[in-house]
């Protein structure tokens, strides 16, 4: 049942999701009106899709804002982002700068008053984007934002984009925080019935410094999250490996040997270590890394010789998402992350580092305008 509803899914949204997108094109120079309801048609044909065909129900928590505030809204999957002109009436999407050169739909984006973020033109170009969104509030617009400039799956509470906060204090307008929990069920290829909910929080006034309306909006956009990880389920299990790793700063001929097994939601990596098993339980292997790293190793001194322990090295959030974690970016500041590598290989130009090292060198990466002309992968 579950496959039939995917295959139903699929085949009703993207192909006739083309149609939308060419109705779109053809009003668009004549009526704005039209147009308008062209984009909002797509919107609830997606929702129509979600609730008729995924067996997904939406449910809305809280009191939604209109165009005098900024919607700072949790990024779990694609589907909060195509569910926009659904839950509003006429959003302003704060968007990434590179889906704006998809053909047909670019257009279409730009024309409807997304609000493209390039993020590696520095400050001048923030004011202009902010001056747009302005512009657009003053119209009755609603304006969307994700704050954490990526996909952070279900249960994690990542940091906010560095350009959240510039946003927030140019802009001048209160923040209104939405959490929701599409993660689980608008996940990967396979889409699951249930329940996605959006929780309108609080409103944020304007003012607050960085610090604490990044803590208020982390807070709140992150209010659904689990209370603890599900347990894993071993008859849930879809992919397993083995790997032994050497240690900087162990005895020679001193390793650690680890076993991964992938149940869906959960990534469990089991560590055979000087006679002793530890276990860590996490959404992608990337995090369940880290914990035996920061429970295990680093106490002793330990470092395990692998690129998810260099300091350079981060996943993505679509990396964690499609691919549990097994791959993650090579970072460089001022540069666009570009390279994969396999977390649990090893090569000469591993840079071994303590996890609290390699999240303090990833964060000033992200705040490190970029010297090419994309974004960089988050």
């Amino acid at each position: 049942m579950l496959l039939l509803r995917n295959i139903a899914f699929y085949l009703a949204f993207y192909l006739l999701s083309p149609l939308y997108v060419i109705a779109a094109l053809a009003v668009m120079p004549f009526d704005r009106q039209a147009f308008r309801t062209a984009v909002r048609r797509w919107g609830k044909f997606h929702r129509w899709c979600v609730n008729h065909l995924l067996g997904i129900k939406v449910v809305l928590e809280g009191e939604q804002g209109d165009s005098t505030v900024l919607h700072a809204i949790k990024h779990e999957s694609f589907f909060e982002a195509i569910d926009c002109p659904a839950l509003f009436d006429y959003p302003a999407v704060f968007a990434k700068a590179e889906l704006f050169r998809i053909p047909g739909w670019g257009l279409v984006a730009r024309r409807y008053g997304l609000v493209p973020v390039a993020r590696d033109q520095g400050a001048s170009m923030l004011r202009v984007m902010v001056k747009s969104a302005r512009q657009l509030s003053s119209e009755g617009r609603e304006l969307v934002l994700f704050p954490e400039g990526t996909r952070v799956a279900h249960g994690a509470a990542a940091p906010l984009g560095a350009g959240f906060a510039g946003i927030y204090k140019l802009i001048g307008l209160p923040v209104v925080p939405v959490a929701v929990n599409s993660g689980p069920l608008y996940h990967r290829i396979l889409k699951r019935p249930g329940t996605i909910t959006y929780r309108f929080g609080e409103v944020i006034p304007p003012g607050l410094s960085r610090e604490e309306v990044e803590r208020r909006v982390t807070q709140a956009i992150n209010a659904l999250n689990p209370p603890a990880k599900p347990e894993f389920d071993p008859a849930k299990v879809t992919n397993r490996f083995e790997i032994t790793l050497s240690l900087k700063g162990a005895a020679e001929g001193e390793s650690i040997s680890l076993k991964g097994e992938e149940g869906w939601p959960i990534c469990r990596l089991t560590a055979e270590f000087r006679g002793k098993t530890h276990i860590a339980d996490a959404f992608d292997f990337f995090a369940a890394l880290q914990e035996i790293r920061q429970r295990v190793l680093e106490p002793e001194g330990l470092i395990p010789d692998c690129y998810g322990a260099s300091i350079d090295i981060w996943p993505s959030g679509m990396a964690r998402d499609m691919g549990s974690g097994l791959g993650a970016y090579r970072m460089k500041k001022g540069e666009l992350a570009k390279e994969m590598v396999g977390i649990f290989e090893t090569g000469p130009d591993v840079r071994l580092s303590t996890v609290a090292e390699q999240e303090q060198f990833v964060r000033e990466c992200f705040d490190t305008p970029l010297t090419e002309g994309e974004p960089r992968n988050q």
